[in-house]
């Protein structure tokens, strides 16, 4: 079994959102490495994604599954990350973040709206 997966079209972002994004990924991978699925040897990272068009926009919806892993609880305060990853995509690239902390492993819900026009406009 692979370590992870990762299913969707080709996506052009902009700066900022290629910042942000790296960020929030560096955060979900660190925290998958030390407590979650990439823990564990059988642990699996899937992260998926797909584009749509809203009133002639891209829109991003992206989910990234734990599986494999430790079972997970939720946390009993909101910690560093997880304030990181919500409080980023709002601030920087007008996008939301939810986290579930489902006990078969962290899923992690990103939207948001591209700020420039991607090469996969034509399948949106």
């Amino acid at each position: 079994m692979s370590r992870y997966r990762l299913d969707g079209p080709s996506v052009a972002l902009s700066p900022t959102e290629t910042l942000t994004l790296g960020l929030v990924f560096h955060e979900l991978v660190t925290n998958a490495a030390k407590y979650g699925a990439l823990s564990l040897s059988e642990g699996c990272v899937r992260v998926e994604w797909t584009l749509s068009n809203e009133d002639g926009r891209l829109r991003l919806d992206l989910v990234w599954r734990e599986e494999g892993g430790p079972p997970v609880s939720p946390p009993l305060r909101q910690g560093f990350g997880s304030r990181l990853i919500e409080r980023s995509l709002q601030g920087d690239i007008d996008g939301e973040a939810r986290l579930e902390f489902a006990e078969s492993g962290l899923r992690c819900h990103l939207r948001l709206t591209l700020q420039e026009a991607s090469g996969a406009e034509a399948a949106a």
